[in-house]
């Protein structure tokens, strides 16, 4: 009876997971369409979408995988352990991506005239896929990955566990939560002191937005972790509180999401003017994301010069259309020219 039930609670928390990763691959999908044909790929949308590519590589893992284990096959330990590599290089991505976003808005902040170099966007991409590469590499390497008891999942072993996961995730925790605080800081500084600068300042508040989802995503992860660790199990924690624990980190793609239309002007309007087409392709964009993509590297293989009204997207023509012009009667015009001063 009692392995019953845990067949039953690891059935329901893989059909969980299925939902939410399935919910996050939607969002991510969306964020990467809507990039790819609209987009401009510079400063901070640029970092957003960083993130949301991240997003899609950890929804398509953990849909995988959970998948095999619903359907009540075992995934082959070499499956097993690549999805884990994997998985880890992209959800440390979206960590690491996370806190180069709030990085990036502070020093535009403090900066009187913050611009970009090739040398900054080198460390951004160091920092965020190049560190997670080799930390993953080193715990295939050593042999550090292996199958747990519960759930069926791959774990690293506890060692490497903490010393090349959570300890550099609890790192860029704490470091985020800092320069999200000097961020406010800054911005509550501007609001009071500053009021007329206000307006323009409002887009970094609503960018630190992505700051926000990832303690909401990622703080369950760290306080069941240091629970389990505390009590010396590996399963301690409850079915409910692994329940809500893969559900809110499986839905960081949708939150992320929900705050690049937030912080997007061009992608609201569109939201607005074009509901049914805005619904259409946040549906179908798992698929349009492949021939979106397509479509933006033949803009950026096209020269400037050939950059023409046919690179542009029907919609995205209609929304920046001009407004037709009234005709003015020939009378009205008669009286404008008697009252215009000469």
């Amino acid at each position: 009876r009692k392995d019953r039930r845990m067949c039953d609670d690891q059935c329901k928390i893989w059909a969980v997971t299925i939902l939410s990763a399935a919910l996050s691959l939607i969002g991510s999908s969306f964020m990467l369409t809507s990039f790819f044909l609209y987009g401009k790929g510079k400063g901070l949308s640029r970092l957003a979408v960083l993130i949301a590519f991240g997003d899609y590589i950890w929804a398509n893992c953990v849909l995988v995988e959970n998948a095999i284990l619903i359907s009540g096959r075992q995934l082959p330990l070499d499956l097993c352990i690549a999805i884990r590599i994997v998985w880890q290089i992209s959800a440390s991505s979206t960590v690491f991506w996370t806190a180069c976003i709030c990085f990036y808005i502070l020093k535009s902040l403090s900066a009187e005239r913050f611009e970009e170099s090739k040398a900054l966007w080198i460390c951004f991409f160091a920092l965020s896929w190049g560190l997670p590469a080799i930390v993953a590499i080193m715990m295939w390497a050593t042999d550090a990955i292996e199958r747990a008891s519960v759930f069926g999942y791959c774990f690293p072993k506890p060692a490497p566990h903490l010393y090349l996961w959570f300890i550099p995730l609890i790192m860029a925790y704490i470091a985020t939560l800092i320069i999200l605080a000097f961020i406010h800081r800054a911005l509550w500084t501007v609001k009071l002191r500053q009021a007329h600068l206000w307006k323009n300042k409002r887009f970094q508040y609503r960018i630190s937005l992505y700051g926000l989802v990832f303690f909401v995503c990622w703080s369950p992860d760290i306080f069941i972790y240091l629970i389990a660790e505390a009590e010396n199990k590996a399963s301690s924690s409850s079915f409910a509180a692994n329940l809500f624990y893969v559900l809110i980190l499986q839905l960081q793609g949708v939150f992320d999401a929900v705050v690049y239309v937030l912080t997007n002007k061009n992608l609201r309007d569109r939201c607005r003017k074009m509901p049914c087409h805005t619904i259409t392709t946040l549906i179908l964009s798992p698929i349009l994301i492949f021939p979106s993509f397509f479509y933006f590297l033949r803009k950026k293989m096209m020269p400037s010069s050939e950059m023409t009204s046919d690179a542009v997207s029907p919609d995205q023509r209609l929304l920046n259309s001009p407004e037709p012009r009234p005709i003015l009667h020939m009378s009205s015009r008669v009286n404008e020219n008697e009252t215009s001063p000469v």
